[in-house]
């Protein structure tokens, strides 16, 4: 029986006596490559003070989200901890700045990286009210302004009037978190028109803006 192991242990590429990590090409490492490329893989919750690359997918996700953690650097420090907070608050989770199952969940779910996961986003739409409602509440989500809804002059037919539109203002806001509201936006079945510069004969232009329709 020994004799079986060692020989199992010395097919491993990378494997030694002295430890099984100590190549970059052994099985325990390609094992640990494997679970860091899982977005949320921990082995438990992640809290200010951790560093490794879980972390480093948080922060990712939260900038995807609309929250700036800082620097993606697989540090959790205060900067990163205020956005899970920040995060946290928006998604009706407990704001204690602390990476637990529930707020890796919500990133996956909410943010761009959702479509390579198989966690489903959760519906915007309110289970009362008008459909701008559930748009304006996800723009809210990303941190960014609603500038229209039902009010104001839109062109003939818009369904700004009939409640099933939103504009929402893109001056001052990063290209970063513009992508990831139109990607979640779209993920929730969504409309999305950019309208950054004015579309080729249209008639009534608010000025710089991304178009949500349902």
């Amino acid at each position: 029986m020994a004799a079986a192991r060692a020989a199992d242990r010395a097919s491993v590429k990378g494997y030694s006596a002295e430890s099984s990590f100590s190549s970059k090409n052994s099985m325990a490492a390609a094992r640990a490559a494997d679970r860091a490329s899982v977005a949320g893989y921990t082995s438990g919750s992640l809290r200010k003070g951790t560093a490794n690359e879980s972390v480093r997918a948080v922060q990712d996700r939260l900038r995807s989200a609309g929250f700036n953690p800082g620097v993606s650097d697989g540090k959790f420090g205060p900067r990163t901890e205020k956005a899970v907070r920040d995060f946290q608050r928006s998604m009706g989770l407990k704001a204690d700045g602390v990476v637990g199952q529930r707020t890796f969940s919500a990133l996956n779910g909410t943010s761009r990286f959702a479509q390579n996961t198989k966690t489903q986003a959760v519906s915007t739409e309110p289970t009362t009210g008008r459909p701008f409602e559930g748009m304006a509440r996800l723009a809210r989500e990303h941190g960014l302004t609603v500038t229209s809804t039902t009010g104001g002059k839109h062109n003939t037919r818009s369904k700004h009037y009939q409640g099933r539109a939103i504009d929402v203002r893109t001056r001052d806001v990063s290209k970063a978190r513009i992508d990831a509201f139109m990607a979640d936006a779209r993920a929730a079945g969504y409309t999305v028109r950019d309208e950054r510069t004015r579309p080729a004969g249209q008639k009534v232009w608010g000025g710089p803006h991304i178009h949500i329709e349902k």
